[in-house]
């Protein structure tokens, strides 16, 4: 996203799925309150994406995924290291950097 744009969600959207660090949390340590930061920034919401890493041990690996296949009941993502990872479920979070090629299936959407 550009610079000094904003994000639609609110403080009540946050990564943690067990409720721990949230948004809020993160704003209660920064002596913030929500009508402080909504709407909220790129900037605030990389920076509250940062300490919530560094609060769960996270390291991410930024890495393209190069095909993604669906094997039986799993999914297998090729990386562009040759890594592979499999999972159960998948998020496709499509943008429109390097949108050099649309795959068939989803090209009248």
């Amino acid at each position: 996203m550009p610079k000094g744009m904003y994000l639609r969600s609110p403080c009540d959207w946050h990564f943690d799925a067990v409720n721990e660090e949230t948004i809020i949390k993160y704003l209660a340590l920064q002596n913030l309150t929500v009508a402080d930061v909504e709407p909220l920034t790129v900037d605030f919401y990389l920076n509250y994406a940062h300490w919530f890493q560094s609060q769960k041990g996270l390291a991410p690996r930024p890495r393209w995924v190069k095909s993604l296949n669906h094997i039986e009941d799993d999914f297998c993502a090729m990386l562009d290291d040759g890594s592979e990872i499999e999972a159960k479920k998948v998020v496709l979070a499509v943008g429109l950097r390097d949108f050099k090629h649309i795959p068939e299936v989803y090209s009248h959407l």
